[in-house]
């Protein structure tokens, strides 16, 4: 009986990653799908081929997930820059 129930859950273990869903989904709150459709559908807005803005407020989808990385320095950066006076400079930089 245990060799049993230890084979059907080993079988199992290699079965399901393959019934598995193929690709992630994203899974949205009630509403969010057709905030998001109607502000890409909004955002397209086109008069006489020019691209025309709503000048309305767009609601937006609840972010659920904040991706951000806190780290530590281990010694102060400094961040210099290059005055490009001559047009000469500019050129060698392509400015």
């Amino acid at each position: 009986m245990k060799k049993g129930l230890s084979f059907i859950c080993l079988l199992l273990s290699f079965v399901s990653p393959v019934l598995a869903q193929k690709q992630a989904t994203w899974i949205w709150y009630p509403g969010d799908f057709e905030i998001w459709l109607g502000n890409n559908m909004q955002n397209r807005r086109t008069e006489r081929t020019i691209f025309l803005p709503p000048f309305w407020k767009l609601d937006s989808h609840y972010n659920l997930i904040d991706f951000h990385k806190d780290f530590d320095l281990t010694q102060a950066e400094a961040v210099n820059y290059l005055p490009l006076n001559s047009s000469s400079q500019r050129k060698r930089w392509k400015l």
